[in-house]
């Protein structure tokens, strides 16, 4: 019976020990004082070592003190409690170096008496469990702390829930909106449609991204970026929608201001340039659609200058932001009025029905605009010249349109202003071309497109070369390079002929300049117009081009304007001419003969030569008139005791006839053509007068 009951015995404890090590977990078992009684393999695995080899010994055998005091501690704890207790540690097993997380259980074990006999211990695998929590833990912080709003819904399109983004963004807390559908926060500002076929997209692609506008609680519009995904069950049924969206409020906001200030006036908030050419191209396929009649008005405001100058631009500012409410209030909805720069307006019109209607509006702008404006307490005018263009086909683009318009404006203005004009293509071609070809000219200009060529002035017996004059040419990028004669004329009377001869003399002074510092000491000489030396600014800018070259000196350049100008204020001119010769400069009376007043320019004004126009010279040999008109010039020079220079000496026996006459000074292409600035002094270094002229009897 005894043996029975061993092998009874020994077969429970196989059983239990196979039990034991069936089961995936560390197992162990100690006696209250911790030293071990039993384990599995498992656990043998953590020790690293043999269950007959940590039996009767304690975790301070196997482990550093630190943890074998921190698995005491826990014992000690258990015992105490007198129930399972549980904690989760992360652990490395000695048999292979990996670590795990175990969440560890220890309970009490007590006999049939309920004496303590030990401490059993249990610890399972928790590290897959432990990772997923900690992803989860992410994606929970994630969720609460992006700022980007998130919005779970069920099948149904209802919030089941939103972070706190979501809520600081839409003003509705979470509770608000728990259970409603996203529809509640629809601005209005998205059609039906729009919605249908975001919807329809949805479903049928499983995503969406756009941009919507919503209403917040305080009714206020917002914008969102927002992505909305599809979430499918393991059916591959659709269960939720989840959408992730940002504010950008502050960038549409942004957006449309930059879009604002791209296409409307900063000062007046018209439209601008820009929107023009959108707004006319359309009313040009409007007129060509309907067959109607429109205009184009282009406005230039006459007298406006002075406002500003005397007033300050504040004030200025002030009177074209009331022009164009004034003009604003003269036009119809579906018709737009443009500031396209400075005091330049365009007005589109639009389903005119006669000229007469036009001409009946644009007397209202004329009379609209001469209206007073008060600055200061002061009464203030200004009045508009104003160009139109018409069409009533579309058949023309909108660029040639506003240049007709342009044009017309510019005509007007010539007639004297405060009035209109209408386009006329054969009356009006001159001055588009004119009009052309003085823009052409500006763009030149500051292209550097323009350059002085300079012809020698000699002195026919010596040889010496004692001037060059400045001539213009103009490089034109596609025309090659032009003479004079073929843009200037376009320069008179207008004001960019007084910036040509400014640009003229800067040239003419650095060129001087640099001959002088390379040792050649010779003179130059540029025309002026006689617009440009009675311009009031005259004086003061020839001293700032001066103070730009302080090492030159005047007396090198002379000034050489033509007698034909029209100098009708004699007291002035020579008040002019006489602040040139104190500043150092030198003056010549250009082309002189061809006018009526010779007599009067020598006795009135100090110059210091005349030059005979080449007109007169280049026939003396042949017509007796020339001749004699040639002579009288000479003689009347020599009376007065002013220098003469022949232009236009184009043969050796032309040279001679004049130093025969007396006149030594010449320049013409018998001596040398218009040089480029860099072949000038090569030129002087090989330089011999005809033999000829050397030995010409001088007449008394």
């Amino acid at each position: 019976d005894r043996m029975r009951a061993e092998r009874e015995l020994e077969l429970e404890r196989s059983r239990l020990n196979v039990l034991i090590e069936s089961i995936p977990d560390l197992i162990w078992f100690k006696d209250p004082d911790g030293f071990y009684l039993h384990c599995n393999s498992r656990f043998e695995n953590f020790f690293g070592a043999k269950q007959s080899e940590i039996l009767g010994k304690t975790d301070y055998d196997f482990v550093d003190k630190p943890l074998a005091d921190f698995f005491r501690r826990n014992d000690l704890k258990a015992i105490e409690a007198g129930k399972p207790r549980i904690n989760e540690e992360k652990v490395t097993f000695a048999l292979d170096g990996h670590q795990e997380y175990l969440e560890t259980i220890k309970t009490v074990v007590k006999d049939e008496k309920g004496t303590l006999i030990g401490v059993l211990g249990i610890g399972r695998d928790i590290t897959l469990r432990k990772a997923h929590e900690e992803k989860m833990q992410l994606f929970a912080n994630i969720y609460s702390s992006t700022h980007d709003g998130i919005i779970v819904c069920d099948a149904n399109e209802k919030i089941l829930d939103v972070n706190p983004a979501f809520t600081e963004i839409v003003g509705y807390s979470r509770s608000e909106v728990l259970g409603r559908t996203p529809r509640f926060l629809s601005s209005g500002r998205q059609s039906k449609k729009f919605y249908t076929q975001m919807w329809q997209q949805i479903k049928n692609e499983g995503f969406w991204k756009g941009e919507v506008w919503n209403r917040n609680k305080n009714g206020e519009f917002y914008a969102v970026q927002i992505n909305i995904s599809v979430i499918k069950n393991a059916e591959s049924v659709i269960s939720h929608y989840v959408g992730i969206f940002s504010d950008i409020t502050s960038l549409k906001t942004h957006e449309e201001a930059l879009d604002y200030m791209a296409h409307y006036d900063a000062l007046t908030s018209l439209p601008n340039r820009t929107l023009l050419g959108d707004r006319l191209s359309m009313a040009i396929s409007r007129a060509k659609r309907k067959r109607s009649l429109m205009a184009v008005c282009f406005i230039d405001l006459d007298g406006f200058k002075p406002i500003n100058d005397l007033y300050g631009h504040k004030a200025g500012d002030n009177v074209l932001i009331s022009i164009a409410q004034r003009l604003k209030d003269e036009v119809r909805g579906d018709d737009t009025v443009a500031r396209i720069g400075g005091d330049e307006f365009v007005v589109l019109l639009n389903d005119l029905d006669s000229i007469h209607n036009l001409e009946d509006i644009l007397n209202r702008f004329l009379e609209s605009v001469k209206s007073p404006y008060i600055i200061a307490q002061n009464s203030v005018q200004v009045s508009a010249s104003i160009g139109v263009a018409l069409t009533s086909s579309g058949d023309i683009e909108a660029d040639i349109l506003l240049r007709r318009a342009d044009q017309a404006m510019y005509l007007a203005k010539q007639m004297g202003r405060d009035q209109y004009h209408i386009f006329d293509v054969e009356r009006d071609e001159s001055i588009k071309e004119h009009h052309d070809m003085l823009k052409e000219m500006q763009k030149g200009l500051n292209n550097g497109e323009f350059e002085l060529y300079y012809q020698p002035k000699v002195n026919m017996l010596s040889g010496e070369v004692f001037a060059a004059e400045g001539l213009i040419r103009w490089n034109h990028p596609e025309k090659g390079l032009l003479s004079p004669a073929i843009f200037l004329p376009a320069l008179k009377g207008h004001p960019l002929g007084i910036t040509f001869d400014y640009w003229a003399i800067n040239q003419a002074m650095g060129q001087c300049l640099q001959w002088h510092e390379q040792g050649c000491m010779i003179m130059v000489s540029v025309n002026i117009t006689g617009e440009t030396l009675l311009n009031p600014h005259f004086i003061q800018e020839l001293r700032l081009l001066v103070s730009k070259f302080p090492d030159f000196k005047p007396e090198y350049l002379t000034f050489e304007v033509l007698e034909t100008a029209m100098l009708e204020d004699i007291t002035h001119a020579k008040s002019i001419f006489n602040q040139c010769l104190d500043m150092g400069f030198r003056l010549s009376l250009d082309d002189f003969g061809t006018g009526y007043s010779s007599l009067t320019y020598l006795r009135h004004f100090p110059i210091h030569n005349v030059k005979i126009d080449q007109s007169f010279v280049k026939d003396i040999l042949t017509e007796d008139e020339d001749l004699s008109l040639v002579e009288s010039i000479i003689g009347l020079s020599k009376v007065f005791h002013k220098a003469v220079i022949a232009e236009g000496v184009e043969s050796e026996a032309i040279g001679c006839k004049l130093i025969e006459m007396g006149c030594f000074f010449a320049q013409g292409y018998a001596i040398a053509r218009p040089m480029k600035r860099d072949a000038i002094l090569p030129w002087i270094r090989q330089y011999q007068p005809f033999a000829s002229w050397k030995k010409a009897i001088v007449g008394v």
